[in-house]
């Protein structure tokens, strides 16, 4: 397969003793020749999880009234290292977890890289169906940006200054590392989507356990509530002002974003 990306590395996250996952990505990677190394990541216990450094036990419990689950504490720590990677290396990323599989050949990944000074971070596999507007056409795939982050962080392409503001702004985090990338609003990436994603993950039992929620009392709820209104606010003024932007000067060569349900 022809990347495209001639001055990118790829990096599979996967833990320490899920070696059927780390034979599953040997064979896919092979199958799509894609190069790319393990950064192997090591479960946490609970305590080690809500007591680390980078974790802000205080405000996520003020926010949401429960705690992050060891596993999301964990995957967001294995995130910024691979962040950190990037940063060191001055090479953009493309960075996996161990459960995705390959849909498409990345053979758009040359063209789309002529408009690489108008992006930041590229999504090409994201959770929920979410509205977003279209930029402009590469091969068979959309080139989109999203109203509302469609959540997920099993494949995604970003660059080495784009990690660094990750890395900066997450050096205290409260959330899992898929919603901390969403919030386009704080951190101010430049963020697009392929779409149809390139990218699916299977359907194999969640490295990520413990995360049933408790029941929370109604002041809980109330500002629980506060917090998503104001975070949701935030995020549709950026999506509009990111409409507005796109309409006076698409680099992607699109005049009228067409809104996609």
């Amino acid at each position: 397969m022809n990347m495209g990306w001639k001055d990118s590395n790829t990096v599979v996250i996967t833990l320490e003793d899920s070696k059927d996952r780390q034979a599953h990505m040997n064979t896919e990677m092979e199958r799509c020749g894609i190069p790319f190394d393990f950064f192997i990541a090591k479960r946490m216990e609970v305590s080690a999880a809500h007591g680390h450094g980078n974790y802000d036990r205080q405000k996520r419990l003020k926010r949401t009234g429960f705690d992050m689950s060891a596993g999301e504490v964990g995957c967001f720590l294995s995130h910024r290292e691979v962040w950190k990677n990037a940063v060191r290396t001055g090479k953009s990323l493309l960075i996996c977890e161990d459960d995705i599989r390959f849909l498409h050949a990345l053979d758009f990944s040359s063209q789309l890289m002529r408009y690489s000074p108008s992006f930041d971070l590229v999504r090409l596999h994201g959770v929920f169906p979410t509205r977003y507007f279209e930029l402009g056409q590469l091969q068979n795939y959309s080139i989109v940006s999203y109203n509302k982050g469609p959540r997920g962080s099993a494949a995604y392409w970003i660059k080495p200054a784009a990690a660094e503001r990750l890395l900066e702004l997450s050096q205290r985090f409260y959330q899992p590392v898929d919603d901390f990338i969403d919030e386009e609003w704080r951190h101010e990436l430049r963020i697009i989507g392929i779409m149809p994603y390139p990218v699916e993950t299977l359907a194999l039992e969640t490295t990520i356990t413990n995360r049933r929620k408790p029941a929370l009392g109604t002041c809980t709820k109330l500002r629980k509530e506060m917090y998503r209104t104001r975070d949701r606010t935030a995020e549709f003024c950026h999506s509009y002002r990111k409409r507005l932007r796109y309409l006076m000067g698409n680099p992607f060569h699109v005049t009228k974003p067409d809104p996609k349900p």
